[in-house]
């Protein structure tokens, strides 16, 4: 990829922040417009270090923009097993299977998408401060890097810097509610003995009281484990080693080997009011473009960042407006954000129950045994009445109607029959 690092260009049609899914996807769509387009990454290496479990659900890729070549992904997995309270559930087929990339390798490709259409990348980059016209109109960036500080004026800017969003905080904007960030403490760990290296696994239980515990494999013996806590009452290291000492995660790490820190932050709750504020744009996480319960975010981000982009790219052509944005984003995902929010909010309800039937509500909520307006009406029953209605989803064959999944599967479908149809 081509890198800049003192570029002449004083002035750009774009300024994306940050070089991750969003950014490369919003980059990419613009560049391909023929915009002149600045790419501003802080880090020295793109995808590097990972702060991500580098899952990816098979649901969402009818709504990528482009194909994700096979060599990217790493491993292939069935479903999901979820875990509480000495119930397992096991969910498979296509709305629960997906792939485990190597972040490190698949943000490059993405962002040499980018630099290949045209778009420019600074490396080792940091927004640091905006001149504003008015009404949170930028007229100048401010950039600090390697060979000191640069000075650009873009005609809209596209805030894709994460859950620490700079771009959020220079806008005054960054108003983040108690726990909307949680902290992830996780590892890629190696020489494991997985029970089943074919499914991801999600435990919930007292080692964390407000989140969950997570493995997800990358091979036969290597797997990306970790756990998320809301309002950590103790070090969240503390809560990873006492998930470690369970029956269930006790056999598969014995002689397993911690290799990479992959820890960071997950927002779960919005940072903010809306995408769009003067001719700004905000693309994944900074946006709270990711899909709850499991906090998905990096082909949302993909395919947001997109949008973005071909938003801009119709803007400054004058066929279109900024604020059209959000109600893009709606069109190609509304079902799937609006069960987004449900289920997010009923989460932190969740967590404040501090009852021994919040374990088996969060089962029933992240293995989608009941729409969020059941799992509600069910708060109010006892224990021993929720266990055994969970207990019957051990049963074989047993599948859910609902009318969010019936909506992802015809998505799938639609692409598979595509698909088969450009094949043959």
């Amino acid at each position: 990829m081509e890198v800049a690092t003192n570029p002449k260009m004083t002035e750009c049609d774009v300024l994306v922040v940050g070089a991750g899914p969003a950014g490369s996807g919003a980059a990419r769509a613009c560049a391909r417009a023929g915009l002149k387009t600045v790419i501003v990454e802080k880090r020295r290496e793109i995808g590097y270090p990972v702060h991500c479990a580098e899952g990816m659900g098979n649901y969402l890729l009818p709504f990528m923009p482009f194909n994700i070549p096979h060599d990217q992904f790493v491993w292939k997995t069935d479903g999901i097993e979820f875990w509480a309270e000495d119930i397992t559930v096991r969910r498979s087929g296509v709305l629960w299977s997906g792939y485990t990339v190597n972040r490190r390798e698949f943000d490059k490709w993405l962002v040499r998408k980018a630099t290949k259409a045209g778009a420019q990348l600074m490396l080792e980059t940091e927004l640091v401060d905006f001149e504003f016209k008015h009404n949170h109109v930028v007229e100048k960036a401010v950039l600090r890097g390697k060979q000191g500080k640069v000075e650009i004026k873009p005609k809209v800017v596209v805030g894709a810097d994460g859950s620490d969003s700079t771009t959020l905080k220079l806008l005054g904007e960054y108003h983040p509610k108690k726990g909307a960030t949680a902290e992830i403490y996780a590892w890629e760990m190696h020489n494991m003995k997985l029970t089943s290296p074919k499914y991801e696994q999600i435990f919930v239980g007292d080692f964390t009281e407000t989140g969950y515990a997570y493995v997800f494999p990358i091979s036969k013996t290597k797997a990306n484990v970790g756990i998320g806590c809301a309002f950590p009452k103790k070090p969240i290291e503390e809560y990873f080693n006492e998930f470690l000492e369970i029956p269930e995660m006790k056999r598969q790490v014995r002689n397993a080997i911690r290799a990479e820190d992959k820890g960071g932050k997950a927002n779960a709750l919005p940072l903010c009011d809306k995408w769009h504020y003067g001719n700004i744009l905000l693309a994944g996480d900074s946006a709270d473009q990711n899909f709850k319960p499991f906090v998905e975010g990096i082909l949302p981000a993909v395919i947001c960042g997109d949008i973005a982009g071909k938003t801009i790219a119709k803007h400054i052509q004058g066929k279109g407006k900024l604020d059209e944005y959000t109600h893009n984003v709606k069109q190609v995902l509304e079902p799937l954000l609006h069960q987004s929010n449900q289920v997010g909010n009923l989460i932190y309800d969740l967590f404040n129950m501090k009852e021994p039937k919040e374990y088996l509500l969060l089962l029933n909520l992240l293995a989608d045994l009941n729409t969020p307006e059941k799992i509600r009406q069910m708060q109010t029953q006892t224990y021993e009445h929720i266990k055994d209605k969970t207990l019957e989803w051990q049963k074989p064959q047993k599948q859910i109607p609902t009318q969010i999944n019936e909506y992802l599967y015809h998505q799938y479908l639609k692409t598979e029959r595509l698909i088969h149809r450009l094949l043959g």
